[in-house]
């Protein structure tokens, strides 16, 4: 029988953390480096902010942590306006 203190089941559950952390960390650097640029590039930071919303919303829910992930909602909302207006509904020269 496998329980919650069994030491493989324990790895597993550690990696996941270390997985989503750090994904967590990468996607939302960049994305808030990028979209404080001037150059035209800086778009691609909504879809890095994008990127990292399903971690932060699957870490802030497995967690019990109903502010955060309502934030998290909302930061998911405005990546996606973003997207839309620097990707899906751009004009030529941007």
């Amino acid at each position: 029988m496998i329980t919650h203190h069994d030491p493989i089941i324990f790895q597993k559950e550690s990696m996941t953390q270390d997985i989503v952390q750090a994904a967590i960390l990468i996607f939302s650097a960049i994305a808030i480096w990028l979209v404080t640029r001037k150059e035209h590039w800086s778009r691609w930071g909504y879809i890095f902010g994008l990127m990292s919303q399903p971690f932060w919303l699957y870490v802030t829910w497995a967690e019990g942590q109903w502010g955060m992930f309502a934030l998290s909602l909302w930061y998911t909302y405005s990546w996606l306006q973003g997207v839309w207006n620097y990707w899906l509904n751009a004009s030529p020269e941007s």
